[in-house]
């Protein structure tokens, strides 16, 4: 029973250091682009600094996760992403040179590749046949931590100012770092790294390359790379600065960020009955053509509730296409590959973070944000012929 007790503590001590980490950093991105704005950065220069998010994540995924398993250490991982984190914020509240927060931002993207091994830290310590729940347990905290950290992010902005937004998301990382020193179990991996996983089982650089040669993983990370970089270029990127033309406060823009991420949540949940029941291929073309339709609609929303209807609609279709992918890319890849097949996958999609703003910042420099748009749509329109190309017809999705 004490051990028992012990473990459970152990459980939530974890969780908490989950939701500090993605509320750290989230408490700024719902109106980051109009605030670029603010300090006279051009659109191309937005999309440069939202997209380092993401380039930060596509060139460490793979290598931080190939050398947490070579060391066998989760923790110190997790660490180093919260102090990234928690230099990132504190930073952004301090500054307004252009320069450093590109480098700023930047850092928020190192700290949201640590992500597996903050996953495999609480998975280690969770019995084989409690993981499914576990793994629910994490994401819909996640989404919570996320949500809640827009929205009190963007009243912070609105009633204070920027920088107490920003300070927030190093609070948020500072605490976080210290129940994480607190939180002294030590996994299996971290007692002894060979024990845990045969050398199959873990991350490298070969197995990667053998992964990456299966249909089912390539063009899932494919055509998630170009439905990231619609939401990025959208509601991830310049959305917010479209809602600042349209008169939204800092304080509307959480509240569309937090709808809208709050409707990708959702939808996900029930993914797998539309595939069930539409057909797997249909589903995903469905899905596209939802999202691709929304964004085209985006230069003439009339006024913030149009937008607000329209946003969330295409996380609709964002929400149900990425969480079929989630379940489908490693679907064909033996067990014990499966780490790195997931690898090669998210390093993949984060191509489209950064594609999404830079893309759409360089257009509306050389045009306008409405064409830009309006490019995006016809990315979205071609992925929906790729998926229908592509990807399996089979009714019985799992």
């Amino acid at each position: 029973m004490v051990k028992e007790d012990a473990k459970r503590r152990q459980d939530r001590g974890l969780l908490a250091v989950i939701w500090m980490f993605w509320f750290a950093m989230y408490t700024y991105p719902a109106f980051f682009a109009p605030y670029l704005r603010s300090l006279n950065a051009s659109p191309a220069e937005q999309g440069v600094i939202i997209g380092s998010y993401g380039f930060a994540q596509m060139m460490l995924r793979l290598p931080f996760g190939i050398l947490s398993d070579r060391l066998g250490r989760r923790r110190i991982f997790v660490a180093a992403g919260l102090v990234a984190s928690l230099i990132s914020g504190f930073g952004l509240a301090f500054t307004t040179s252009l320069p450093l927060i590109l480098l700023l931002r930047g850092l928020t993207g190192v700290s949201a590749a640590m992500w597996v091994q903050l996953t495999s830290l609480y998975f280690a310590g969770i019995d084989p046949e409690r993981r499914a729940d576990a793994s629910g347990h994490i994401s819909a905290l996640q989404q919570f931590s996320t949500l809640t950290a827009m929205l009190i992010g963007s009243w912070l902005a609105e009633r204070v100012s920027f920088p107490a937004a920003f300070a927030l998301g190093g609070l948020a990382a500072t605490a976080g770092l210290l129940l994480m020193l607190l939180e002294r179990r030590r996994t299996p991996e971290e007692v002894k790294p060979a024990a845990s996983a045969t050398p199959a089982a873990r991350i490298s650089w070969a197995v990667v390359a053998r992964v990456a040669t299966d249909p089912m993983l390539f063009w899932s990370a494919v055509i998630s790379l170009l439905m990231q970089l619609v939401q990025f270029a959208t509601i991830q990127g310049f959305v917010p600065q479209l809602a600042a033309d349209l008169g939204a406060s800092p304080g509307d823009m959480g509240l569309l960020s937090a709808l809208t991420g709050l409707s990708r949540a959702l939808v996900s949940i029930w993914a797998g009955s539309f595939a069930r029941r539409l057909g797997l291929r249909r589903t995903l073309v469905i899905a596209i053509l939802l999202a691709a339709f929304c964004t085209a609609l985006l230069p003439v929303m009339p006024n913030f509730a149009w937008l607000i209807v329209n946003q969330m609609l295409a996380a609709l279709g964002v929400g149900l296409l990425l969480g079929l992918l989630l379940g489908l890319c490693v679907r064909d890849i033996e067990p014990q590959y499966r780490t790195s097949g997931m690898g090669f996958y998210q390093s993949v999609y984060a191509v489209g973070m950064v594609a999404g703003p830079v893309l759409t910042g360089w257009l509306a420099g050389r045009s306008t944000l409405a064409v830009a748009f309006r490019v995006i749509a016809v990315i979205a329109l071609l992925t929906a012929l790729l998926t229908a190309w592509k990807m399996p017809k089979e009714t019985n999705a799992r």
